[in-house]
């Protein structure tokens, strides 16, 4: 399996969602690779001059052993498109998440849970994993 800091990286990146992501693992074959790969080769690999701008920032200011430490102590796993825990039900739609962030377990039961997230009114005490 590909590194999962480098899911949790692209995850950061503002503009790179589900579509990008599978672009980026069929022109490269992994997103340890992509994180690499100079601006020019991610261009033909279809980022925009927007995202390729966010991409640079994000890999210019993110340390990724950091990243994966604050996760680690905050409790939560990233599970990704490639890890056999990730959701069956939720692999199978069109552009699901590639990372989902878990604080606990997934047990059998959850496999007919729906969750629905969100706020109206979000404050800066909700962490942010990026």
């Amino acid at each position: 399996m590909d590194d999962v800091r480098y899911w949790v990286a692209f995850s950061c990146v503002q503009g790179i969602g589900p579509v990008r992501v599978r672009a980026l693992l069929d022109h490269f074959g992994s997103l340890e690779a992509a994180w690499h790969a100079d601006l020019p080769k991610l261009a033909q690999a279809g980022l925009d001059r927007r995202v390729l701008t966010q991409l640079g920032a994000t890999r210019a200011s993110l340390d990724l052993d950091a990243q994966m430490d604050r996760l680690s102590r905050l409790g939560v796993r990233a599970i990704t498109w490639e890890d056999t825990d990730y959701p069956e039900r939720l692999r199978q739609i069109n552009a699901s998440p590639p990372v989902l962030y878990v604080k606990g377990e997934l047990k059998p039961d959850d496999e007919w849970a729906v969750a629905v997230v969100g706020t109206r009114s979000p404050t800066s005490d909700a962490p942010s994993f990026c």
